[in-house]
């Protein structure tokens, strides 16, 4: 429809500019209307291709209800694997916490269990949602390991621990490693902060 628009259009300027042409046209004239018909040709064929093209391959908007059915069809799946994790850690866990403080789970605000996705939900990759990258804990437990109390790297270790205790050598290898990393880090800042202390030293007895 909208190629039908513009071609017709053209052809109106086409219709309007060729009276104007005189032998003695100016260049600017000329070159104009040579525009307009190669714009006017490929209309045409860009036209014809279209009409040439099977009906189902041609552009088509999906509805609004095919959205809002792939959007649910997506996140049904999302939720059935979520549950078939879940049931696979709960199975696990065996009614203790696995982040090895050894305290049951109990119906309480604390003891409740929960699943905790270590790596976050959204992790992909190595680190995406699995039985290996989850894990059950107590509600408390849970809530300090969101906060990093009492620090990052003792719930690494806690995780890397719990990897190796379940046979998943992949997580406790990408742990050990971000421990590195981190190791690698502080010596960095530690010396970073010494070469600093050093360089108000040496300003202050300068100046003394």
């Amino acid at each position: 429809m909208r190629d039908s628009f513009v071609k017709l259009r053209l052809k109106d300027a086409r219709t309007i500019a060729d009276p104007i042409r005189r032998p003695a046209a100016s260049y600017e004239l000329e070159l104009a209307l040579r525009r307009l018909d190669d714009l006017i040709a490929a209309t045409e064929k860009l036209s014809a291709r279209k009409k040439a093209r099977p009906l189902n391959q041609r552009h088509k908007k999906p509805s609004k209800l095919d959205r809002l059915r792939k959007a649910h069809g997506a996140r049904g799946a999302k939720a059935r694997k979520t549950m078939e994790v879940y049931d696979a850690v709960e199975q696990r866990a065996g009614g203790v916490c696995e982040c090895g403080c050894g305290m049951p789970f109990l119906q309480t605000l604390a003891g409740a269990p929960e699943m905790d996705h270590f790596w976050g939900r959204r992790a992909t990759g190595d680190r995406a949602e699995s039985a290996d990258t989850c894990w059950m804990l107590r509600s408390e437990c849970h809530e300090r390991k969101t906060n990093s109390k009492p620090s990052r790297q003792f719930w690494l270790i806690r995780f890397r621990n719990h990897s190796e205790r379940f046979g998943s050598d992949l997580q406790a290898a990408l742990v050990s490693g971000l421990l590195d990393a981190i190791r690698i880090q502080d010596r960095l800042d530690e010396a970073r902060v010494a070469r600093a202390g050093e360089a108000v030293r040496a300003s202050e007895v300068s100046r003394g």
